[in-house]
């Protein structure tokens, strides 16, 4: 834990809704070593919105 990556990761514009919510999506790329770790938390954050958490269990990876 505490060991972060930035590589391997891509967003798509974020879209402003009438309902004052914003969306988006995002693909985040590991390698087997970091799917070796277990876990991944992802984190998403806009400006003065809160920020959104989401913890990845390694079952949820694709085969590489």
């Amino acid at each position: 834990m505490g060991t972060s990556w930035t590589s391997g990761e891509s967003h798509s514009a974020d879209v402003l809704h009438t309902d004052g919510l914003y969306s988006w999506s995002s693909t985040l790329s590991l390698n087997s070593e970091q799917c070796r770790n277990k876990l991944v938390i992802c984190q998403a954050f806009k400006e003065n919105q809160p920020t959104v958490v989401s913890t990845v269990n390694i079952e949820q990876c694709s085969e590489l």
